[in-house]
């Protein structure tokens, strides 16, 4: 039997409208991938510098799962600066549920206006 991996890409941005505070943040402009989908990795670009008033973080959740690491505020402090993060290549990886792309904020919450970011994740399907 052959079996073809398809590696897809889907997207989310993140507005300051759609939330800062610490807590998960449902995502107005947003993607859902298929269950079973194996995550290779997330990018953000912060599209208008990232700031705290404390020492937030920011962790993308996808499919029922966590999706990156909680990305420290310092690393998209800077209109354009983008991070990248390999997926962990494990059962923790693959998608449970069909929820769609969202983050969230932990330890403090960003500043009210500065939280542009787009976020796109990596994905692998097997046929």
């Amino acid at each position: 039997m052959s079996r073809n991996l398809k590696t897809q890409y889907a997207y989310a941005k993140w507005l300051a409208g759609d939330g800062v505070t610490v807590a998960a943040q449902t995502l107005a402009t947003t993607s859902i991938i298929p269950i079973g989908s194996i995550i290779k990795g997330v990018t953000l670009r912060a599209a208008v510098a990232a700031a705290s008033a404390g020492s937030a973080t920011v962790a993308v959740t996808v499919g029922g799962i966590t999706a990156s690491s909680a990305i420290a505020v310092a690393k998209l402090d800077t209109a354009g600066w983008v991070v990248n993060e390999s997926g962990v290549e494990d059962v923790a990886n693959v998608t449970t549920t069909n929820a769609a792309i969202g983050v969230t904020v932990g330890t403090a919450a960003f500043t009210g206006s500065t939280s542009d970011i787009d976020i796109i994740v990596e994905y692998v399907l097997v046929d």
